[in-house]
């Protein structure tokens, strides 16, 4: 019965604590991200971040922008990227249903996207949504930049991307 207890309790264990890592970027890159300046004024410039949760600590999760995958977040991280004005699907990979969201950026301004894991079945899953631009940059200065992460060959469908635009469009 002991040795059962000892297996439990570290299976237990084990899930709510980090065992997988992303890459950071250098703590220079960081702290510039930090500031919150855009550089090119003709650009939107997108956060996307994951606080520290208890939960799924151990989960990476990706985050794609309109279906362009632009890399994994796990718990106290996020990224940056510079995007053309105007609607874009968020989207994250999870175990539940649409997770995903639409929204309309203008040239020049920050927006805030936050990444929240839920218990699954059998793995973790993840929602996304936009936060206030005062909560974003809050929540960002405790987290750390990670590296970029863009892969080509795990991009989401374009036809996908266009649907989900329209049926979220629909939802609003």
């Amino acid at each position: 019965m002991k040795k059962y207890l000892l297996v439990l309790s570290l299976t237990v264990a084990w899930l709510f604590t980090g065992c997988t890592s992303v890459e950071l970027a250098s703590s220079a890159d960081c702290e510039k991200a930090k500031e919150f300046n855009i550089e090119d004024s003709s650009k939107s410039q997108l956060y996307v971040y994951r606080p520290n949760h208890f939960v799924g600590q151990a989960l990476k999760k990706a985050i794609f922008i309109d279906g362009l995958y632009v890399g994994q977040l796990m718990k106290h991280t996020f990224l940056v990227e510079q995007i053309e004005p105007g609607e874009h699907v968020i989207s994250t990979e999870s175990e539940f249903g649409n997770n995903q969201i639409l929204i309309n950026t203008e040239a020049n301004k920050n927006y805030f996207v936050r990444q929240n894991i839920k218990l699954g079945v059998f793995v973790g899953g993840a929602s996304i949504h936009e936060v206030s631009e005062e909560k974003g940059m809050e929540d960002v200065k405790k987290c750390d930049l990670i590296k970029p992460q863009r892969k080509e060959s795990v991009n989401i469908n374009p036809a996908d991307i266009e649907k989900a635009r329209l049926e979220l469009k629909g939802q609003q």
